[in-house]
């Protein structure tokens, strides 16, 4: 799990949705205190008291990724879709809660989404190259494995994106620093903020995921099909040097559909 609802409870007991907090959010603000104490940081005493008694409120959208989006549960696909590709979320709209008589029943994601997609992909769709879709020939944000790891999550927090393409020296695809590694964070994380990015991944989260890239011949329906069983929101697409040439995210597979 990556988020989950903020609600409150108004007069009379009426449920009020506020929004979602998640993983990127409390990175954001683990990132925001830090750089408050770092000028004078004894690093083992960096204030986690402070951080882990934070209330949810302070850090609800600390990201600005998960603005507050709901749907009923009787409205169409399409309708979702709009919701999800609407200009004013800037593509970052990863999640959707769902009413019913005014309270949150459910949460409908990007990848719930894709996932029904996958089962009902016409073939015209199915069968295109990835190369032939121009809008996914776009250079990823990259990051060299031996950026320092504050550096790498600044440019993942200030672009406001949930993941960064990890490179060699030779800009070769070796990974992807995503939300879900952030959520691995282990106490001994604020211990290397300053090292590598490798090193932040290997040492203060549960490890670094394997690298997750497909090739421009391969279909569109491959790609679909692998974000839907390999539990992932995103594909490198790589040249035959394994350089990332290009992206499909859950975002870019509903806005083909």
């Amino acid at each position: 799990m990556l988020s989950v609802p903020v609600i409150s409870t108004a007069s009379g007991g009426v449920q009020v949705f506020l929004g979602f907090v998640d993983v990127l959010d409390m990175a954001g603000y683990a990132l925001a205190v830090w750089r408050e104490v770092s000028a004078n940081l004894d690093r083992i005493h960096f204030p986690m008291s402070r951080l882990l008694n934070t209330s949810v409120s302070q850090i609800l959208n600390f990201s600005r990724v998960d603005e507050p989006a709901f749907i009923t549960g009787t409205a169409s696909l399409a309708e979702l879709r709009s919701l999800f590709l609407a200009p004013r979320y800037h593509q970052r709209l990863h999640r959707v809660a769902v009413v019913r008589d005014g309270r949150v029943v459910d949460v409908v994601t990007q990848w719930d989404f894709v996932v029904f997609a996958a089962q009902h992909l016409p073939a015209a769709l199915r069968d295109r190259p990835l190369a032939e879709f121009r809008a996914l020939i776009r250079t990823p944000l990259l990051v060299r494995l031996d950026t320092p790891f504050v550096d790498a999550l600044d440019l993942l927090y200030s672009n406001r994106v949930s993941g960064l393409a990890l490179v060699d020296h030779e800009y070769k695809l070796r990974g992807n620093l995503s939300a879900s590694d952030l959520r691995g964070m282990n106490s001994l994380a604020f211990d290397f903020f300053l090292g590598s990015t490798l090193q932040f991944l290997a040492k203060a989260t549960s490890g670094a995921k394997p690298t997750r890239s497909i090739a421009g011949s391969e279909t569109f329906g491959t790609a679909v099909q692998r974000l839907k069983d390999e539990h992932i929101h995103r594909l490198y697409i790589v040249d035959d040097n394994d350089h990332p040439i290009g992206i499909i995210t859950l975002y870019d597979v509903i806005a083909q559909l």
